[in-house]
């Protein structure tokens, strides 16, 4: 077994609560505050039903890392800020490789094409490269409605212009409205 399969055998919802913890150390910290709603935000994406939010969660667990070597290399104030922000850092790897082993389990995946990084969550059902969580466009049973009288809306039965049921119709235009004058 390698090292980043045992990193990505780690439990994730623990890797980001110790994350969430020690980011919490950060919020004073200027260039790095934005870790705790990073890690929170984690935790409830994990938790969700739906694997979109937690592809969005993993990618910018791995873009915010850039952000952090950023803040880390420019000058900051105290050492325990420095040494915590570190632990935070190298703690986005497993945290991204037990996510990815966590969202594969559940069946979402992130995928990196010639197109650039395109999780298939963030794209709606039918376009190319997505799928959503919807159907893809064209294909399964066609949803056979019938056509709704003139005047009348296809769900309720309501005339538009009232809904007075004993007084007589009035022309309808082409589009199905009836005149209220």
């Amino acid at each position: 077994m390698s090292y980043f399969e045992r990193l990505a055998a780690q439990d994730t919802k623990q890797l980001i609560r110790i994350a969430a913890a020690l980011s919490f150390m950060l919020t004073d910290t200027v260039g790095l505050s934005y870790n705790l709603a990073l890690m929170l935000f984690g935790l409830v994406a994990v938790e969700l039903s739906t694997t979109g939010c937690e592809q969005f969660f993993l990618s910018m667990d791995m873009i915010s890392g850039i952000f952090d070597l950023l803040s880390i290399a420019s000058p900051m104030p105290g050492v325990v800020s420095r040494i915590v922000a570190l632990i935070v850092l190298f703690l986005k790897v497993p945290i991204y490789l037990s996510g990815v082993v966590h969202l594969r389990e559940r069946g979402g995946d992130l995928t990196w094409s010639s197109r650039g990084f395109a999780p298939a969550g963030w794209m709606p059902a039918g376009m190319p490269g997505g799928g959503g969580g919807g159907q893809t466009l064209g294909t399964g049973p066609v949803p056979s409605a019938a056509p709704a009288p003139p005047g009348s809306f296809p769900s309720g039965g309501y005339r538009l212009g009232g809904d007075e049921a004993n007084q007589p119709r009035g022309q309808t235009t082409r589009d199905g409205y009836e005149a209220i004058a």
